[in-house]
């Protein structure tokens, strides 16, 4: 899906989330490895660049679901 023509011009970014079991320092390891885990898909499966897949780690400071939006940047913007 990320390699249709129409989407070429766009980067996306990737969130990984935590609970609030755990200390900050582990959950801010977590965090960055889960948003890694899941760029990692579409590079490595669909050969998507990694670099329209940045990657954040958003520890406990907001659950997905607070913040379920979809949301696209243009990578002119990046």
């Amino acid at each position: 899906m990320l390699q249709r023509e129409e989407l070429q011009d766009f980067a996306f970014v990737v969130e990984g989330h935590t609970d609030a079991s755990g200390s900050e320092t582990y959950n801010r390891e977590l965090s960055w490895q889960r948003a890694e885990a899941v760029r990692n898909y579409p590079v490595r499966k669909h050969g998507v660049d990694e670099k329209r897949l940045a990657i954040h780690g958003m520890l406990k400071t907001r659950t997905p679901f607070e913040s379920h939006r979809f949301y696209a940047l243009p990578e002119a913007a990046s």
